[in-house]
């Protein structure tokens, strides 16, 4: 593809072995569609004849979507989007920064290309043996043996919430200074420990360095903040990626539907714990935004909308004049199993149907559209057809999504794809000890790709769904296997701070206990599904809810167990 006149190439091994014949370094430029600062990059940097011509005569390059091939921005990305890499033929960094002006951009082009001629042999075989030697060491770690204790699930827990009640900003919410992201799943922990802890009680050792009481009232401040400032858009609904300022007030205006969806799920999960009017119209207004602007005519949602200031800043009677800003209609099977989950939440917390049903649409659309013959999902599909790749996070997220259908369901097809989706996962994923890789073996792996990485995130939200099976199946493998995973990751999961926020939310699963609610009773009968809803909305840190057929003549009852306990049954779905 040309744009602007440089020939870019795609990301695969055809550029890859250009650029070993023709023994020149590989200029990469990660970019998103929604990104603005990759924008200005191609009407200011790629549109300069003198970069053009050094970029097309000096160099290999090649173009990556961040969104698309979020395995390569893993592994190559500089700190932040545009990404400007230079790499030798073998995909070793010789350098690399995000943002280049034109002048700068002219300087390093020329600087790079000669300092490659110069020592291009010895620069291949040195920088490939540190690589080699570098990822060797790391994934030659010592594997933790057994399972997962339960006290150290409880104390790594509890050091995350930690981290994130130091990073707390007590004046406007939220973590840190500026730029100011929102941390879905950090409010979500947050939330979490609160139910783990009664008011007024000791707090469960799992976070004894934070009250319960002050981990409400961090998610509480936050998410208030949040949707009363800038980061959210007042007119159309929805929130920005993320605040350049402190206050929340002034957005990067850029939209996600990954990120709109996790927040939907955590204001969802807001509005059932503390009844809260607000958090219930924020909620029905996130899932406003979805289906009006990142819904598609087939039902699936479309990956972001383009970051447009001039637009956002209009009231609703000058938007309607003009048109809104462009919208990326790539399909991306991860992020619709989030909205999924999104809007199953949604329904918990407000009781409209028709949100439920919005997010089964979607699953069912990407079930079969972006399965592979190997019955794992693929990445993408865009609307030429193009597929791919299949990675862990979206097949983990999309198994969470299954269980969570069946839950508000009760369809038993919903906990059979999920049953086999998790099996495949197991299968094609796993290998060389404990946890899961992020990408699959074989096929063409260029530069960095061939080293498959266990990355914290995607094991954490397997380990999660593995565990949620367990629990709902009662088959105890899944949750061995989930708590090995999670073992793996003890010690190292503290570089990364309040952003292991997942692993956090594993861990609490695993150290238990979870509430099993097994309802029984005539599948379409009224309170039978009462009963379903309560149990499925309600509050708890860990739930799980089981269908089990009733006998004839049975009156539709609930059980609520914790291990091998159980309350008195339930036939009243306001007691439930």
């Amino acid at each position: 593809m040309t744009t602007n006149g440089i020939a870019w190439r795609e990301w695969g091994q055809e550029a890859f072995d250009e650029a070993t014949r023709q023994r020149k370094p590989i200029l990469l430029d990660i970019s998103a569609v929604w990104c603005h600062w990759c924008h200005v990059m191609d009407e200011k940097v790629y549109s300069d004849p003198e970069v053009i011509a050094k970029a097309n005569s000096d160099f290999i390059p090649v173009r990556v979507d961040t969104d698309r091939r979020p395995d390569v921005n893993s592994r190559y990305n500089m700190g932040g989007w545009p990404t400007t890499a230079f790499l030798t033929p073998e995909g070793e960094i010789l350098t690399g920064a995000t943002y280049l002006p034109p002048e700068d951009m002219r300087t390093v082009l020329s600087e790079v290309a000669s300092f490659y001629r110069r020592h291009a042999t010895e620069l291949g075989e040195r920088l490939s043996a540190e690589g080699l030697k570098k990822r060797g060491t790391r994934n030659e770690a010592p594997e933790p043996g057994g399972g997962l204790s339960r006290d150290e699930a409880l104390e790594a827990a509890g050091a995350v919430v930690s981290k994130l009640d130091e990073a707390y900003d007590e004046h406007h919410g939220g973590f840190g200074m500026a730029p100011k992201f929102p941390h879905a799943k950090a409010l979500d922990l947050l939330l979490v420990t609160y139910l783990r802890s009664a008011p007024g009680e000791e707090p469960r050792k799992a976070f004894g360095r934070v009250a319960a009481g002050r981990c409400l009232d961090m998610a509480e401040k936050t998410l208030k903040a949040m949707r009363q400032g800038g980061m959210y858009d007042q007119v159309a609904g929805g929130f920005f990626r993320y605040s350049t300022t402190r206050d929340w007030e002034v957005p990067h205006y850029e939209k996600m539907l990954e990120d709109n969806s996790e927040l939907l799920a955590v204001y969802a999960r807001a509005a059932r714990l503390t009844g809260d009017p607000f958090y219930a119209g924020t909620v029905r207004d996130v899932a406003r935004y979805l289906l009006a602007s990142l819904r598609s005519e087939e039902g699936f949602f479309f990956g972001s909308q383009d970051a447009d200031e001039d637009y956002y800043k209009l009231g609703e009677e000058a938007r309607g004049r003009r048109e809104p800003p462009r919208t990326d209609r790539t399909l991306y099977s991860g992020w619709n199993a989030l909205a999924a989950r999104g809007l199953a939440g949604a329904y918990l917390a407000t009781g409209e149907v028709r949100l439920r049903e919005a997010g089964l649409v979607a699953l069912e659309y990407v079930w079969v559209a972006c399965r592979t013959g190997g019955g794992l999902l693929a990445h993408y599909l865009d609307e030429s057809g193009t597929m791919g790749p299949v990675l862990l996070q979206d097949n983990a997220d999309f198994a969470v999504a299954l269980l969570d259908a069946y839950e508000v369901t009760g369809e038993e097809s919903f906990l059979k794809r999920a049953s086999g989706l998790i099996r495949t996962v197991r299968e094609e994923f796993g290998g060389d000890g404990p946890g899961f890789y992020d990408t699959l073996a074989g096929g063409e792996k260029p530069g960095h790709l061939r080293f498959r990485q266990k990355g914290l995130t995607e094991n954490a939200r397997f380990a999660l769904a593995m565990m949620r099976l367990a629990d709902i199946t009662l088959d105890p493998e899944p949750r061995r296997i989930a708590e090995e995973t999670l073992a793996r990751f003890l010690g190292p999961h503290r570089r990364h701070g309040i952003l292991a926020a997942d692993y956090a939310l594993a861990l609490d699963w695993a150290a238990g206990p979870t509430a099993e609610i097994v309802v029984s009773g005539d599948p379409a009968g009224e309170t039978t599904a009462e009963l379903a809803f309560q149990a499925a909305s309600a509050p708890s840190a860990a739930r799980v809810v089981r269908r089990a057929p009733a006998g004839e003549g049975e009156e539709p009852v609930a059980y609520i167990c914790s291990g091998r306990t159980c309350l008195e049954p339930i036939r009243d779905p306001s007691s439930l």
